[in-house]
């Protein structure tokens, strides 16, 4: 999932804990982004640079991405029961998804 991120591409890796930190501070950055987008990506184009980070795509679209949303499911299932396969059955983008939302959430 290329993402641009001050005008560099980044790998979903790269780009996830920018995401995590836009997640945090989401009501800071609404009222600067005002987009009403709510499904799916979005194609607008921000025409300022959000004080956390400077995408050069709607940062919600981003933050609906199926790699994201499926890190946060797995790593939620993953405080409930073991995943069957972990972590070498899966693949090492929703691995490395899985631990840094960990580390962001303390463990």
């Amino acid at each position: 999932m290329p993402v641009l991120h001050r005008g560099h591409r980044v790998t979903f890796r790269g780009a996830l804990p920018h995401l995590l930190k836009l997640r945090q501070d989401l009501g800071r950055v609404r009222t600067i982004w005002r987009c009403k987008c709510s499904a799916g990506p979005c194609l607008r184009r921000p025409t300022v640079d959000l004080p956390i980070l400077a995408w050069s795509v709607c940062p919600y679209g981003l933050l609906r991405s199926p790699h994201l949303v499926t890190c946060i499911q797995l790593e939620r299932l993953a405080r409930i029961a073991p995943v069957d396969g972990w972590p070498g059955d899966l693949p090492p983008w929703l691995v490395e998804g899985v631990m840094v939302l960990r580390e962001a959430n303390g463990g």
